[in-house]
């Protein structure tokens, strides 16, 4: 808390060459594209150097970057925010149906938002702090959710400890989904095999 931002936004491109897209990065969570090529992006920092974006956010904004094109790697960071997670954006996936999966971190679900941003459905879990989701199983209708409360633990007070279910820290949960994941993207850049 209060540390300057010192990293950035990095993209590997398909040369290997590594090239900065954005500065002024503390945390950079949440990241993702959209089934458009869009990339979605989360970070506290960047909440306080919007005044460029005449955007306002919080730390618990998601943002969309609908310039960014996957395929031909341009990028033209205008960032939108798209919304306001009820714990700290974490890590995010897409669905096969265009949609947000974002693990909350101390809002103790994973949310799925739909393109427009209208929360869609929730999947909640017996901790407070989920960290990271991702798709499995051979229909990829399981959802996986990571939980980081072994380790937030060292850093809450007593009384926050004493809220959190025994027995479940540090846990690893899954759900069938009524709607299918993606498989992750595999970079295609050069000595990739693909």
């Amino acid at each position: 808390k209060g540390a300057d931002p010192v990293s950035a936004i990095y993209r590997l491109n398909a040369d290997l060459s590594v090239e900065v897209l954005r500065g002024g990065v503390q945390c950079g969570n949440s990241i993702c594209f959209s089934l458009a090529g869009g990339m979605f992006f989360a970070d506290p920092a960047f909440e306080s150097s919007k005044a460029e974006d005449r955007r306002q956010g919080s730390a618990s904004t998601i943002w969309h970057f609908p310039g960014y094109a996957a395929g031909d790697g341009s990028c033209s960071l205008s960032p939108e925010p798209f919304v306001e997670a009820a714990g700290r954006p974490d890590g995010s996936i897409v669905d096969a149906e265009g949609c947000l999966w974002n693990a909350e971190f101390g809002g103790g679900r994973v949310a799925r938002y739909r393109p427009d941003g209208t929360l869609d459905m929730v999947v909640t879990v017996p901790v407070r702090y989920a960290t990271c989701a991702a798709f499995g199983g051979p229909d990829l209708r399981t959802l996986y959710i990571t939980d980081a409360s072994v380790f937030a633990n060292q850093r809450l007070s007593r009384k926050h400890r004493e809220e959190l279910p025994e027995g479940y820290a540090g846990g690893l949960f899954s759900v069938r989904l009524p709607v299918r994941g993606l498989p992750e993207a595999k970079f295609a850049g050069q000595n990739s095999g693909g």
